[in-house]
């Protein structure tokens, strides 16, 4: 089992394990390698217990209580419908389960215009109260904002998940930066 498959298999496992625990109190280590035993998870459990930075990387999350846990992997849940709800065919079974939590189309269309025109970063310019809110790009492509009334929202959500960098320029300007994480959406789109 190798990288983001062992990663989302132990995301989920730990999941089920806290979830199946009846006290809101810290586990170890010892005892979810012994639950993953129990549950057929042997090349998981020798997996976590042959590498050191995974080993510790758990012992961290379950020294959590369960709550403050499954709080944590409930954010991470959200923030991967997301980006599943925009992938052709799991995108359907994303939004089936979760209709609410989802990119929105000016969001996406950012990203897309972004990838389609290899926009590098975008300035956010916002002038003057009334004054229409601009995206100016690096290589002078327009960014189009359809929906002026929710472009920080969407914009706080691209950074949130990585989808975008946020830094700001000499002026103290929002820039904003097109990911690596980004890009791999549209790889898988065909864009």
């Amino acid at each position: 089992m190798e990288g983001v498959t062992a990663f989302t298999t132990i995301v989920s496992l730990l999941s089920a394990y806290t979830t199946g625990r009846t006290v809101d109190q810290a586990a170890d280590l010892q005892e979810f390698t012994t639950w993953l035993n129990e549950h057929n998870h042997y090349e998981l459990s020798k997996l976590i217990k042959d590498n050191y930075k995974t080993s510790v990387s758990i012992k961290a999350l379950l020294s959590q209580t369960r709550s403050e846990l499954n709080d944590q992997l409930d954010s991470l849940a959200t923030a991967t419908t997301l980006l599943a709800s925009r992938l052709p065919n799991i995108g359907d079974l994303a939004r089936s389960l979760e209709p609410t939590v989802e990119i929105s189309n000016q969001a996406y269309n950012i990203l897309k215009g972004m990838s389609q025109e290899k926009i590098e970063y975008f300035i956010f310019v916002d002038e003057m109260v009334g004054a229409e809110i601009r995206l100016i790009s690096n290589n002078g492509k327009p960014l189009e904002i359809i929906e002026q009334q929710f472009i920080r929202d969407d914009l706080n959500t691209l950074v949130e998940l990585g989808l975008l960098g946020l830094r700001y320029n000499d002026s103290g300007g929002e820039v904003y930066d097109f990911t690596r994480a980004a890009s791999r959406l549209f790889v898988e789109d065909g864009d």
